[in-house]
């Protein structure tokens, strides 16, 4: 019966009483337990708080005792050591011979002292305890001692105060913080004010280490200095090496990097002995520059390093110099700190000195010993900047081979990436330079240094990226590249190619050479260019004011719109002086089937298209050079296909063959097409070609460009003494042990120079050797 009632009652739920009451005891619980939670977070707080000051004591000490050692203390005048007590808010006690002092760290003066720089530099500590938090330090000068670390967050956060908020000078708060040191007071740091001893859970807590607690800490071993090393070639990175036998576990090692120009200071940790970035042979690496990787180039890399007072002011350069080096560590020990040797290095590339080779110093100078230095150039590759390290030149102190460089990046997969994270070129692909960020005036120096085996093609290249094609894409106004020499050259595109350049914007390029480097059983060679618009052995398109100066291309062209050996198309702007094109032969002759230079429309054995920008000027365009390319196009001739300028060709000559099939319009042993009757000292040879073929094409009337080898005299007096040689076809190399037979750059140039004083002399320059092949019509002339 009861048990029914109860039930019954139950099924009417509680009573008002009863449930105030409920409501009442669990507002008393959840009190309580709020009371609870926030004391032992307080509690908690502090104790972290403590083990901060303490990670600053040990680390203060151990920089403290080395700069004790090394004699900074012992500096007057130059160095400030904070402030010293006695003199302390309106306390000017002068008369103190007390050696203690103290200075105080926020976020905002976090650099305020010398000192501070001395006995916690930078990385001695995480960054955002060291810079990012609000402590004293308190030291005896005399003695290379830390007395006491008071530690706290920084003002505005919920435990935080900023130490001595009056400034520096506060004697009240410093006397009040002196007072707490003790164990038996460490409420009062855990509810820390300057008026007031009640407690209230809104003021500060102050950590605190120092006084007996210190003199238990324990000693560490001594630190051995670890090694460290830069390998800057495919890759920038940094090697530090240690045997883990003589570093206790507690020991943590950091890379700092300075740059030369940013004067950016920044820490990479590695992991400490527990917890080790070091591999099986005890070596850490650490990644600084790569263009083969997706967001490891230096833009990307150095974004994630600790920076000394971040800030986008404060980071890195890409481009400038930097220094490294290693410390090695131990924050929970009384021991030594650790520093390696400072190794200085380039960001982008070998070195970038203040000094060129003309001993001039107020030029940089970017060191270029690796294809990654090289592809750097690229502004778009590297994010370079050049208003940050105002780069002058580049100087290339190293012979480059792009086989190499694929073989030791990641072999048959190596793409070059872009700092957008994008795929320049696909697997095995070159890129071509863009975007050179010389200054006006500025130059590449090859350094008579060689450059292997680049392979480009426009179809490999990312569509938006597309343009001109060569080791430089497009080399802008008022820029030089000289002493060079470009060895087995494969380049394709769609636009203006060329071994050097696609296009050149009114720049020079001055004693550079691109040829194979080795005879193949047919006689074509290895060496090619191809495109769509201007195709040149050296360059594609020459435009404005250009120069190309004692300059050689030996490579096999391929049907571009307008082709030349030598250069696909010419502005009359620019010039052409003391360079030549070869040809490649087979057995002595040049092959109906393989020629050297192909067009779709124009092909010239030098040049394909000397085009006129409406300049009147009877000048020289051409000067003293040559080519021995056969030639093959709807407009063609053995020196230029097409001349539609009113300057002029002087002292110049060809020797190939010129394709001619059922019409003989427009093509020519000399000039395809000619609009110019102004050459002079012009020769072309005879031989190679039919036997109607004229100078210039047929529907010229121009005869003031003689045969070669118009009669034996002629022929004799044009051959050369024999200069060295380089010759693709192995008849040329057996009969002419090497020599090339006609005459060179050099004796075109010094000709008519009765005066030996005043003759040049060529032996200096790459073009006083002839790459490539040349057809041997003496028992010809002879017979003839």
């Amino acid at each position: 019966m009861n048990m029914r009632r109860l039930f019954s009652r139950k099924n009417k739920g509680f009573t008002m009483a009863e449930l105030l009451a409920v409501i009442a005891i669990t507002l008393i619980l959840s009190t309580v337990g709020i009371i609870a939670v926030t004391y032992y977070m307080r509690i908690m707080k502090h104790l972290e708080y403590d083990a901060m000051a303490k990670e600053i004591y040990v680390a203060a000490q151990n920089h403290l005792s080395m700069a004790y050692n090394e004699g900074y203390l012992g500096l007057s005048g130059d160095v400030k050591f904070g402030t010293k007590e006695g003199k302390i808010g309106n306390i000017d006690d002068t008369d103190a011979k007390s050696d203690i002092y103290y200075f105080v760290v926020t976020e905002a003066d976090s650099t305020a002292d010398d000192i501070f720089d001395l006995i916690l530099p930078f990385g001695s500590i995480e960054e955002k305890i060291r810079s990012k938090s609000s402590y004293i330090i308190r030291y005896d000068k005399a003695a290379g001692r830390i007395l006491d670390v008071f530690y706290s967050e920084l003002d505005g956060t919920r435990y935080g105060h900023t130490f001595l908020n009056n400034g520096s000078e506060n004697a009240d708060e410093y006397k009040k913080l002196l007072s707490i040191r003790p164990d038996s007071e460490k409420d009062k740091r855990r509810y820390f004010d300057i008026s007031s001893e009640e407690k209230d859970n809104s003021f500060p807590i102050v950590g605190y280490y120092g006084g007996d607690k210190a003199q238990t800490l324990p000693y560490g071993n001594l630190i051995e200095v670890p090694y460290i090393r830069v390998i800057n070639n495919e890759e920038l990175k940094v090697e530090v090496k240690i045997d883990p036998t003589k570093y206790e576990n507690t020991v943590q090692f950091r890379l700092l990097l300075r740059g030369e120009v940013s004067n950016a200071l920044a820490y990479i940790t590695l992991k400490d002995m527990d917890n080790s970035t070091f591999n099986s042979s005890n070596v850490s690496t650490s990644l600084l520059d790569s263009i083969t990787q997706i967001e490891k180039h230096f833009d990307d890399l150095m974004r994630t390093f600790v920076y000394k007072e971040k800030n986008n002011d404060k980071l890195f350069y890409p481009g400038e110099n930097i220094t490294v080096w290693v410390e090695a560590f131990d924050n929970t020990k009384l021991t030594n700190v650790a520093k390696s040797i400072e190794i200085t290095t380039n960001s982008l590339f070998g070195d970038l000195s203040t000094v060129d080779a003309d001993n001039l110093t107020d030029r940089r100078v970017a060191d270029i010993s690796n294809i990654r230095h090289l592809e750097n150039l690229d502004k778009d590759i590297s994010e370079l900047n050049n208003s940050d390290n105002m780069i002058d030149h580049a100087s290339q102190s190293n012979d480059l081979d792009w086989n190499d460089f694929i073989e030791r990046t990641n072999g048959d997969s190596t793409v070059i990436f872009g700092k957008d994270r994008e795929s320049f070129a696909t697997i095995g692909h070159y890129y071509p330079v863009n975007n050179l960020v010389f200054d006006y005036d500025g130059k590449y120096n090859g350094e008579v240094h060689s450059i292997k085996n680049i392979n480009v093609a426009s179809n490999r290249i990312l569509e938006s990226k597309r343009g001109p094609v060569g080791l430089f894409g497009e080399v802008p106004e008022n820029r030089k590249i000289e002493n060079l020499k470009l060895i087995d050259f494969s380049i394709s595109g769609s636009q203006n190619a060329g071994a050097l350049a696609g296009t050149l914007m009114s720049s020079t390029v001055n004693n550079v050479v691109a040829y194979d480097s080795h005879s193949t059983d047919d006689g074509t060679g290895v060496s090619s260019v191809g495109g769509g618009s201007d195709v040149g052995g050296l360059i594609g398109a020459a435009k404005g004011s250009s120069k190309i100066e004692m300059s050689a291309a030996a490579v096999i062209i391929n049907r571009g719109n307008n082709s030349g050996g030598l250069i696909g198309s010419l502005s009359d702007t620019s010039t052409v002086n003391e360079s030549y094109a070869a040809g490649h032969t087979v057995n002595g002759k040049y092959s109906k089937d393989k020629i050297n230079v192909t067009g779709t429309t124009t092909a010239g054995g030098l040049v394909g298209n000397v085009s006129s920008v409406g300049i009147a000027e009877q000048s020289w365009i051409i000067n003293n050079s040559y080519s021995t390319c056969s030639v093959d196009g709807g407009i063609a001739g053995g020196f230029v296909g097409s001349f539609s300028s009113s300057k002029r060709i002087n002292n110049s000559y060809s020797t190939g063959y010129v394709k001619v099939g059922k019409d003989q319009t427009n093509k020519g042993a000399f000039i395809g097409h000619n609009m110019s009757s102004a050459h002079t000292d012009c020769r072309y040879l005879i031989a190679p070609n039919d036997i109607s073929l004229n100078a210039i094409g047929s529907s010229s009337t121009d005869k003031s460009i003689k045969a070669i080898d118009e009669d034996t005299n002629t022929y004799r007096n044009f051959i050369s003494m024999g200069k060295n040689a380089d010759a693709y076809d192995k008849v040329l190399v057996r009969d002419f042990k090497n020599k090339y037979l006609y005459k060179t750059v050099g004796e075109l140039y010094n000709k008519d120079i009765l005066n030996d004083g005043d003759k040049r002399d060529f032996s200096g320059y790459l073009i006083d050797k002839h790459y490539g092949d040349w057809a041997d019509y003496q028992i010809f002339v002879v017979n003839n």
